[in-house]
């Protein structure tokens, strides 16, 4: 019975780790992103200022460190807008379709 138990934490200790360092991976691109568009972009799609993003991305990349899954849960909500909603906008204002 211990060795299922140990493999279990061992199993939960991995994928937590995992899911730390990708959301970790992606609140830095994320910031990096925000920090390479110019504020322009961010006023012509109708979003957040420049500065609340880049200050809501950093508190998510700390976010992450927090022990349990809720600082994680809100990380990931907070990086996920960006990535998914904001990104894509300011790449439609800084590359125009022909």
């Amino acid at each position: 019975m211990e060795l299922f138990l140990m493999g279990y934490g061992t199993v939960t200790f991995f994928a937590t780790l995992i899911l730390t360092v990708a959301l970790l991976a992606a609140a830095i691109f994320a910031i990096i992103h925000a920090a390479r568009a110019p504020e322009d972009a961010f006023r012509a799609t109708g979003k957040w200022q420049k500065n609340y993003w880049l200050i809501t991305l950093v508190v998510c990349a700390l976010l992450v460190f927090l022990p349990g899954f809720f600082g994680m849960v809100i990380a990931a909500i907070g990086v996920l807008v960006y990535l998914l909603d904001v990104k894509p906008k300011l790449d439609e204002v800084r590359r125009p379709r022909y």
